[in-house]
């Protein structure tokens, strides 16, 4: 696919072996969400929308505040960015682990962290929410953040994970 459109090149090297290098479209083409959307090939888009469409409302919900996150999250935090209570937020997120969508890791905290069990299908998910949706998340991430203090990128990463 990279080489159909031009951003990967087969070049011969020095000693002989071919070898795939990026054009200098490359990194401007990732940048681009058009982008990252086609890169998924249209059976497997489709069927991790499928897997995503048979969740409750609730799980679908936990599965997109994930996907803002972006990787391993304390399930507490994931109950407040979707704005969800505790009993009803531990239903959901067992939802969504059944299914497969989410895996649960072990921590030394008494709740568990999470996160996607495959990065292809947190991407699929993150592309399909739409900028309104994504737009939504991202504040309400933003706003726990600034509740619980955080000001430095260390401190973000400690509490999605607490």
């Amino acid at each position: 696919l990279l080489r159909e459109k031009e951003l990967l090149i087969s070049r011969m090297g020095t000693n002989g072996t071919w070898r795939l290098e990026p054009t200098h479209k490359l990194g401007e083409a990732i940048r681009q969400e058009q982008f990252r959307h086609e890169l998924v090939p249209p059976l497997v888009r489709a069927m991790i929308q499928a897997r995503t469409a048979k969740l409750s409302q609730s799980a679908r919900l936990l599965v997109m505040a994930c996907a803002v996150l972006g990787s391993r999250v304390s399930a507490q935090f994931l109950w407040q960015v979707a704005e969800l209570g505790v009993q009803a937020g531990i239903e959901w997120l067992e939802e969504a682990v059944k299914s497969g969508m989410l895996r649960e890791e072990a921590t030394g905290s008494q709740l568990g962290s999470y996160s996607f069990s495959y990065k292809l299908i947190r991407e699929v998910v993150y592309t399909e929410l739409g900028a309104a949706r994504r737009y939504v998340l991202h504040q309400r991430v933003l706003t726990r953040l600034y509740v619980e203090g955080v000001e430095t990128v260390e401190q973000v990463a400690q509490a999605a994970s607490a």
